[in-house]
Formats: C-alpha cells, sequence, structure tokens
C-alpha cells in the first residue's frame, strides 16, 4: 500500500490538501502529514485544527526537520504546497508532488522550483497552458482546482456555516469580506463599515498572516473593533477554511485574492476592490516590489466582477449586484472554466488517482459517486484486415479461428464472466458476419455501424458509438487474444481510467508505452521516438470513464475535418493523458496477441494453448517469440 505524505508549511494548505485526504479515507489509504510549527501561525492555534481534524502528524520546525522525517520514512509521495529548498535531497524512491496553495494574483505561482517536482498538479487550462510553456520539461497534469472541490459535494457532505448558531440573522442577505494580506484593502475599510452596512450579515474573514504577523497589528485591531457589532461575524484564526463561509454567503468582497476565483466558482456575485493601503515598502519608488509580487497575466480576468475604485463605491455596487445577481454570471462561467477548472468536486479524487497509479488497493473502498463496476464493454471491429490479404478480405479479423472459436466471440465470453452484461461492437468492413453473431447473442450484444469505415480511423469508430455509450466502458480492439486476467486487472483499478500495458513481446508492430509515475505520457510505434520510461507495450484493451470519453470526443472533434483516420490511442489517450493523469497497470507476463499478419496469426496460433484451462508453456511450438509467457498457465 503507497505511502504518501503531506507537507503542511502553512495551516491554510490544508484547505487544498483536505479533499486528496478525504479521497485516500475513502479508498483505505493511510497518509501522514508533516506540520510546521511557525513565528507566524501560533502552535497552539494549529495544534486546535489538527486536533480537529484527527490528523496523523508529525512537528517540525524547519524544513531540514522535515527533511530527516521524509528520509527516516522513506514515503511514496510528499505533496507540497509550495516550495521545499531541499527537494534534491529527498530520499530515492520518494516522489515529489506539488499542489500549489492558491491560484490568481500572485507571482509565486510560477517559481521554477516547483516544476522540479515529479508532478505539478494544475487547476484550468489557463495554467495548464502557460506553465507548460514557461516550463516545457515539466510533468505538468491538470485535474481542477482541488480547494474549491467542496462547494460541490453532494448537499449533506457539503461544509457550511449555522448563522443563528455564530449570532448572524439568517433572514438577511449575508456579505464575506476575505481580504489577502498584501496587497490588501483592510486598511483602506472604514472602522464603522458594519454599521454602514446595517442591513446585511457581515462574515470577515483575514488571510492566516492578518492573524499572526507582527506586521499587520492594525489588521488584528480592525477585527477587534468589528466583531463588537451584532451583525459581524469575525473567523477564527483556526478556522483556516472559507468553504463553510462561501456556502453561506450571497456575496463576496475581496481585493487581488484567489479568494475572487474561489467563491466565482460558485456563479455568485462578487465585489473586487481597488483601494488598497500599502506599507511604505511597497510604495513610490519601492513600487516595483508589489509589482514584481503580483501576476499581471491575470489582469484579462478582471471582467469576473464588478470593481470598487473606493470604499465609497462600496456599498452602491454591491446593492446592485445582490439586485442583479447574474449581471456577471456568463462571464463568471467562462473565467471559472480557463481559470479553476472542472467544478465537479473530484479534483481531489484525480489527484488521488494519480498518487496512486497503478499500485492502489485492489478492493472497492471508493467514494459513492464512485462505487460503480463497468458493466459495457466497447469492441472496434470496423477495419478491413487489408495486412492479412485475401483473408482479410473474405471476413473480419474477430472472426479469425486460432483455436476456439471466432476470436471475437472468445472475447465476449472472457468479458461475460468478469461481469460485463453489454457488448456493443462497431462494425464497417464484413458487417453482415457480425449482424448474425448479433442474432444469436440477443439481449448482450448490439452493433453501431461506421459507414466511413474504408476511411476512417479507430478514433471515429469509437465516436459512432457515442449515442449508446452514457457510463464507464472496456474498451477493446476486435483481433486479439488474452488472459482473462487482463480484464479484471482493468476492472479492479482503483483509478476510473486505465490503459493496460503488458510486458515486450518482440511480435511485430508494437505499440510502445511511455509514462512518468505510471500514468501516459507518450504512445508510438517507433520507440527512438519516446522518452526512456517506456514501461511496455499497448495490449488494446483499456478502461475509460465517462469523463475521460467526453474528453477524447471533443479531442477528436475538433481533428475529424482534417484527419478523420484519427486513432483512439496513438493520437486521442495520448492528447487527453496531457490534460487528465491516465493510470497504466503492467502485466509484465500478460499471455496476448493482436493480429494484423499472418505472422501474427502464426503467433496466435502458438500461444492460443495458454489461453485455454489446462494450457502450460510447453504447448507452445519452439521459435514462439520471447514475451514474458513461458511459465503461467491460467485460467481464462
Amino acid at each position: 500500500m503507497p505511502r504518501i505524505f503531506f507537507d503542511v508549511a502553512y495551516l491554510y494548505y490544508l484547505t487544498q490538501f483536505r479533499p486528496v485526504q478525504r479521497a485516500l479515507e475513502r479508498r483505505g489509504i493511510e497518509f501522514h502529514s508533516v506540520v510546521y510549527e511557525r513565528p507566524r501561525q501560533p502552535t497552539a492555534v494549529v495544534r486546535a485544527a489538527i486536533a480537529r481534524l484527527g490528523l496523523s502528524c508529525s512537528w517540525v520546525g524547519s524544513q531540514a526537520e522535515a527533511l530527516e522525517i521524509y528520509r527516516r520514512e522513506r514515503p511514496d509521495w510528499v505533496v507540497f504546497g509550495h516550495g521545499f529548498a531541499l527537494l534534491r535531497e529527498l530520499p530515492p524512491g520518494t516522489r515529489s508532488a506539488q499542489l500549489h496553495h492558491g491560484i490568481g494574483m500572485k507571482a509565486d505561482i510560477y517559481d521554477a522550483d516547483l516544476h522540479d517536482m515529479d508532478v505539478r498538479f494544475t487547476e484550468g487550462p489557463h495554467y495548464t497552458r502557460v506553465l507548460r510553456e514557461r516550463f516545457p520539461r515539466a510533468n505538468v497534469v491538470e485535474v481542477g482546482y482541488v480547494k474549491v472541490d467542496p462547494l460541490f459535494w453532494p448537499p449533506s457532505e457539503r461544509p457550511t456555516l449555522d448563522l443563528a448558531a455564530v449570532g448572524l440573522d439568517p433572514a438577511r442577505p449575508t456579505l464575506m469580506y476575505a481580504p489577502t494580506s498584501l496587497p490588501s484593502s483592510f486598511g483602506a475599510m472604514h472602522d464603522r463599515w458594519p454599521e454602514h452596512f446595517g442591513a446585511y450579515n457581515l462574515i470577515v474573514k483575514a488571510h492566516q498572516f492578518s492573524y499572526f504577523n507582527p506586521r499587520y497589528r492594525s489588521h488584528r485591531r480592525k477585527m477587534e473593533r468589528w466583531a463588537r457589532y451584532p451583525n459581524v461575524h469575525v473567523v477564527r484564526p483556526e478556522d483556516f477554511d472559507p468553504n463553510p463561509y462561501f456556502v453561506v454567503s450571497d456575496l463576496l468582497i475581496s481585493d487581488a485574492s484567489s479568494m475572487l476565483f474561489e467563491f466565482a466558482a460558485m456563479d455568485r456575485p462578487v465585489v473586487w476592490c481597488d483601494f488598497y493601503k500599502l506599507p511604505l515598502s511597497y510604495r513610490g519608488p519601492f513600487r516595483w516590489r508589489l509589482e514584481r509580487r503580483l501576476d499581471h497575466a491575470i489582469d484579462r480576468y478582471r471582467d469576473i466582477c464588478a470593481h470598487a475604485g473606493s470604499y465609497a463605491e462600496l456599498a452602491p455596487l454591491v446593492a446592485a449586484e445582490l439586485a442583479r445577481p447574474g449581471r456577471h454570471s456568463s462571464v463568471r462561467r467562462e473565467i471559472t472554466a480557463q481559470l479553476v477548472g472542472p467544478t465537479d468536486g473530484a479534483s481531489g479524487e484525480r489527484v488521488a488517482d494519480y498518487l496512486l497509479g497503478e499500485s492502489g488497493p485492489k478492493h472497492d473502498r471508493l467514494a459513492p459517486a464512485r462505487e460503480r463496476r463497468v458493466a459495457t464493454a466497447v469492441i472496434l471491429a470496423a477495419g478491413m484486415g487489408i495486412r492479412l490479404h485475401e483473408r482479410g478480405r473474405m471476413m473480419p479479423k474477430g472472426f479469425l479461428d486460432v483455436g476456439g472459436g471466432p476470436i471475437v466471440e472468445e472475447s465476449i465470453e472472457k468479458l461475460l464472466r468478469s461481469g460485463i452484461r453489454r457488448v456493443v461492437i462497431v462494425t464497417g468492413h464484413c458487417c453482415e458476419h457480425y449482424e448474425e453473431l448479433a442474432r444469436r447473442r440477443a439481449g448482450v450484444v448490439e452493433l453501431v455501424h461506421n459507414p466511413r469505415y474504408a476511411e476512417s480511423g479507430t478514433m471515429y469508430s469509437l465516436a459512432c458509438a457515442r449515442d449508446r455509450i452514457a457510463a464507464d466502458f472496456l474498451l477493446l480492439e476486435s483481433d486479439l487474444i488474452y488472459e482473462r486476467r487482463a480484464l479484471e486487472t482493468l476492472l479492479e483499478h482503483p483509478s476510473l481510467d486505465a490503459v493496460l500495458l503488458s510486458g515486450f513481446t518482440q511480435a511485430g508492430d508494437e505499440v510502445f508505452v511511455e509514462t512518468r509515475a505510471g500514468m501516459l505520457v507518450n504512445m508510438s510505434k517507433d520507440r527512438s521516438r519516446l522518452g526512456s520510461e517506456v514501461s511496455g507495450e499497448l495490449v488494446g484493451i483499456s478502461k475509460i470513464s465517462s469523463a475521460l470519453y467526453e474528453r477524447m470526443l471533443a479531442i477528436a472533434d475538433e481533428a475529424f475535418a482534417r484527419n478523420p483516420r484519427f486513432t483512439y490511442e496513438m493520437d486521442c489517450l495520448v492528447a487527453a493523458a496531457a490534460i487528465r493523469p491516465i493510470p497504466c497497470p503492467l502485466l509484465a507476463d500478460l499471455v496476448w496477441g493482436e493480429i494484423d499478419y499472418e505472422e501474427h496469426l502464426e503467433r496466435a496460433f502458438r500461444i492460443h494453448p495458454l489461453l485455454v484451462e489446462g494450457g502450460s508453456a510447453d504447448s507452445i511450438a519452439p521459435g514462439a517469440p520471447p514475451g514474458r509467457m513461458q511459465p503461467v498457465a491460467r485460467s481464462s
């Protein structure tokens, strides 16, 4: 079982980590947190928050002490919320993951050392694109913005605040004021603003530095004054998670903070404060320090909300936004898609998928939304078999017989014995053979025809089945013979997506697969075009979630006009893997074969006895290509 550690440099990093930890908990995976005691976050506050969460943790005072723990414990993964100066001193075998604690305004999101980690998880397409351009050698994986996951969980699981319990009136509109620490509107907010906004509940959720940093004593004095008003709730520093307050708020007031984009993801109104009170060290000739600190690439997303240029403009703007809460709705949704990514509450699940890779548990302890056994298989069978010459012209490759009847029927039998209840076959060349099969297998086999089979590729065939696929499915090619454990490996894999690999068969015409940390990177029939981590060969059996299928269709639909021969594997899966992690479980000794050439057919006759109950390695005739298939004799 993998060992995963979280480097909690600051308490508020847990807002990014907790949805991932929740996903791990639901799968029965233990994890450990390394929590820092720092002058800027009082230990008593941090310990109270950690105790409330019940986290298994170790306490350190520096990165050097954290490194000692990582060297001693040798975890499989350490997840960081920001940089780690001693990254290169992590023990061999310990991989590093970057799950940055925020998006939006601060330029430190581009720090080069963040991209030295084994994987950098990104949110929406904006950061994926920009970071890949700046750091082309980095392993950037788009998963969505984990921090906002709880806002999109089922209502019974969503964190929320009881307004009445904290002395606020549930019948009033609720405003949340959540400024950052620098540059901040905090100092420019009126001491008596709760009076000026007396018709509203006011929730004040300050940045952690405002609570503890000696430079921000004025922030703390303001919060003490505001807390005396009956319509104000000042959030305690140990209540670091903003999501319960987001859920109950009708409008957010903030400044140059990632909070703007987090709250807007719920499609609720936001007012951006463009008035700041800067410290002297950031004014006049020192303004460059502020410019260096900010990410001005984000300026093009300023239209996400209304802007208040002064405190005097704030009250009328708030009233106007609440009166027309949908005024910026279309822009909010567009920008959310770019910056935040998918708002399906499953970003933490995608990170967990990546961290577990092929080493996750084989039992089903997933979250309720993921508790589903795949029941549908799709078999691609439209190909013309031209490399088999006359034999291919006479019949589809799926009707070749290497000793047990048509190989497609052998495949269907294996699928049914593995729990598959429905088989969709995409036909093309010699489709009448499959029409007869469908009549004999009525209630199990459904046919979809690719009318352009002679001029299109495998992804076009898969797209022809889009109206028949509404859930996750196994995807197979029709010209395969294989052991049934290939199916079980995918069906039992903890990820919703998985592409099966085998060892190197030397069978000819192989598709080699490059991975990184067990995840798909690239595929090619020319091994020299791939990197050093070529893990195995593509078998032609994959587990595809409905979400991945939608992503593949979106990629393919753009490509079909210029290239109808787009393939599902080397073209589409590889493109999808660039923005969605796809695990590649490896069965190094799998016995299998595909049949594209006469030589493949001869090999299939030799290895087929191993796929039949009672077969043995002795059944293979001399001269069979080496493929790590010698010692196994398993039931199909």
